[in-house]
């Protein structure tokens, strides 16, 4: 499994997912987040336009190019909020990074 980079059909700076390194899938929701844009709050709002997440499968990809790939996203403007977040079950999920586009 290569590396993908997740972000919602809001993302704000579609610009800067063509510039992702080439080992990095970009997949972009296809449709609109289901919440009503009345109903959605500034905070949903901005999650919506600026956050992303790195996947990967950390049996097959090695560490030093998830950072690598972490540097390369920094540089495009991204920066990193949770490495392996947590499931609400207290679960890490190290196969996942999540970022904000700044």
């Amino acid at each position: 499994m290569t590396m993908r980079l997740t972000v919602f059909y809001e993302f704000a700076k579609p610009e800067v997912l063509e510039k992702v390194p080439k080992n990095v899938t970009v997949e972009k929701a296809t449709e609109a987040w289901k919440t009503s844009e009345e109903k959605r709050t500034d905070l949903e709002k901005e999650l919506l336009a600026t956050n992303a997440k790195l996947l990967f499968d950390p049996k097959t990809v090695d560490q030093e190019e998830v950072e690598r790939v972490l540097v390369e996203l920094q540089e495009l403007g991204f920066t990193i909020v949770e490495r392996g977040p947590m499931t609400s079950t207290n679960y890490k999920m190290d196969d996942r990074v999540i970022l904000k586009m700044e």
